[in-house]
């Protein structure tokens, strides 16, 4: 049951796809309830209820599988211990757990869950979790010398809003295979989201002729970021002209342009 959807139906697994951060808010007490519906659910997601929606069942059945698995003697971990997952040829992921305020909060290596109820905690409580297993979070990364585990280790901490960890995990990749795209473009996306454009566009400098999407789109949006409006609509057409992925974001790029220069456009 690795991915937590064992005794899932196919309907319950898409709205888990599509409404789980929702889910979590709620149960986690981060978003109050407005509605009898979303009262009923936390309740439901308490224990004070029984299920009656699908919403609600999936949700308690996602949760089941979620705590089966991380119980499980393979995936278990205690204190800060930290527990290397298993699957050949994928960096390994570890977990450790950290306790604040009387309660356990286990890394998973993707994201912050209580122990008990696998539920996401608050955005404040998330930043202290980090600042209090930054410790932790060094001791790992140290130990990690591979390029692909180094790389992927950068994208899950990205992932999880740890920019600067990531810029670290990202620029040590970057020195083993400096004409790595993917490790540019997660270092180039990181430098911009610590406020520091700048830096992005020079660390990335050498790879500026390529045609990869997701560094370009970063690149262009480092431009935005330093008002270098013609720039940022050179890069970002190369984006939409070379048909090199990442259209979506390249399109919020270019509405950030047009609301900024529009005569560029015109």
């Amino acid at each position: 049951m690795a991915d937590g959807y064992g005794r899932l139906t196919k309907k319950e697994k898409d709205l888990i796809a599509s409404r789980l951060p929702f889910y979590q808010s709620i149960a986690s007490g981060e978003r109050r309830p407005s509605t009898d519906a979303q009262r009923h659910f936390l309740a439901v997601a308490q224990g004070k209820s029984r299920a009656k929606t699908t919403d609600e069942v999936a949700f308690l059945k996602w949760r089941r599988a979620h705590r089966e698995e991380a119980e499980s003697p393979r995936n278990a971990a205690t204190g800060l211990s930290s527990i290397p997952s298993q699957g050949g040829g994928v960096p390994q992921r570890r977990t450790f757990t950290v306790r604040l305020e009387g309660t356990d909060y286990k890394w998973t290596g993707k994201e912050w869950v209580n122990s008990k109820t696998h539920i996401c905690p608050p955005k404040m409580l998330v930043k202290r979790l980090e600042a209090k297993a930054r410790p932790q979070f060094d001791m790992e990364d140290e130990n990690i010398t591979d390029f692909d585990e180094l790389l992927s280790s950068a994208r899950s901490a990205k992932s999880a809003r740890q920019f600067r960890r990531a810029c670290k995990l990202a620029q040590r990749a970057v020195l083993i295979a400096s004409d790595s795209f993917g490790a540019n473009a997660v270092l180039c996306a990181c430098l911009r989201s610590i406020n520091e454009p700048q830096r992005a566009i020079d660390s990335t400098a050498h790879l500026s002729n390529s045609n990869y999407g997701p560094l370009l789109v970063s690149r262009a949006a480092a431009y935005c970021d330093l008002n270098e409006w013609e720039r940022a609509k050179d890069t970002i057409g190369r984006v939409l002209a070379k048909n090199a992925g990442s259209k979506e974001e390249a399109f919020f790029v270019v509405d950030r342009i047009k609301s900024a220069r529009p005569d560029l456009y015109s």
